[in-house]
């Protein structure tokens, strides 16, 4: 568990940031090993690049979710 964070960001499904609420932070978006809840109790690594693809997921959508909200 020393390369991501367990609890981690907490990001509604448009990957905006939430407050402990579950309110968003207006314009805070999200995404990579920041995020938390992606791996349960447990650091799983199934396979090699799982990180970076997860990262590049996310960031692909919060760009495209903040472009699309401006």
């Amino acid at each position: 568990g020393a390369y991501i964070t367990h609890g981690g960001i907490k990001i509604d499904p448009e990957t905006r940031v939430q407050r402990e609420d579950d309110s968003v932070v207006k314009g805070l978006y999200a995404a990579g090993n920041s995020l938390g809840g992606r791996y349960g109790t447990g650091y799983s690594t199934p396979c090699a690049g799982n990180s970076i693809g997860m990262a590049v997921t996310h960031g692909r959508l919060a760009g495209q979710f903040c472009v699309d909200n401006v």
